[in-house]
């Protein structure tokens, strides 16, 4: 086939399109001008910003662009760093309480015991709470207790409700202070 015959073939063909082939090649267009110039350039960035979150989870920070990764014992320093000290329980106990007060719970009572383990570098502070109040009070005073003390875990929680008719529940409320062993 010589050029003028296929250049007549394809103004023929682009004829008979109509309508919906025209629709179709719009549509084409505007893909492949959508993938290079948004899809494709928002591809890289995803990558990029995988690499620099793998490298924060492998402990590596930066500084003025170049990577230096932490050792190990920096790294575990830097672990140890959030947990508190001892001297420290009274102002975390106050935490708590304020927590409670948000969530209108009455702290009068509770159990606490000082762990001290041989192994390791962190003790633990048993912190058991008897609570009387409805359950998304009781729920949002463990999730804001929480999340606003990073060494803080749940241990356990236990619910009693004497009849179905009643709002108020009696539960049992038992945290785990982690802190820093005095070196």
């Amino acid at each position: 086939m010589n050029a003028n015959v296929l250049s007549h073939w394809f103004v023929y063909r682009f004829r008979r399109l109509g309508l919906p082939g025209w629709a179709g090649v719009a549509m084409l267009v505007v893909a492949l001008a959508y993938t290079f110039t948004v899809a494709l350039p928002a591809r890289e960035r995803i990558a990029a910003d995988g690499a620099e979150s793998g490298r924060l989870a492998r402990g590596i920070k930066v500084r003025a662009g170049q990577p230096e990764p932490l050792s190990p014992t920096d790294q575990l320093a830097g672990f140890y760093k959030v947990f508190p000290r001892e001297t420290t329980i009274p102002d975390w106990l106050d935490k708590l309480n304020d927590v409670a007060d948000e969530h209108e719970i009455e702290l009068d009572t509770g159990d606490y015991a000082l762990n001290k383990v041989q192994s390791g570098r962190l003790d633990q502070f048993r912190i058991a709470l008897p609570v009387q109040a409805t359950y998304p009070q009781i729920r949002g005073f463990i999730d804001d207790a929480l999340s606003s003390a990073p060494a803080l875990a749940l241990e356990s929680v236990a619910f009693k409700r004497d009849s179905v008719d009643e709002d108020f529940i009696s539960a049992r409320v038992v945290f785990r202070l982690f802190l820093e062993k005095r070196s």
